[in-house]
């Protein structure tokens, strides 16, 4: 699936129209939302599988400690 393709996101809010100020509130509010009633049977992130060479380089570009699972 392409990475633009509108299929593959839950919310998408155009940063060029709408302040990040303004957005940030609205996605805070949907993951706190899906969190309260999680769609059962779907695909989540956390079925992602990560890949460990690109995680290490992203965490070594971001001087990140975090462990990625």
């Amino acid at each position: 699936m392409p990475w633009d393709a509108i299929q593959a996101f839950d919310l998408v809010i155009n940063t060029g129209k709408i302040s990040p100020d303004l957005a940030m509130p609205w996605v805070v509010s949907a993951a706190k939302a899906l969190a309260l009633s999680p769609a059962t049977g779907k695909p989540t992130t956390r079925s992602i599988e990560v890949d460990s060479v690109l995680a290490k380089a992203v965490s070594d570009v971001l001087r990140c400690k975090a462990t990625h699972s």
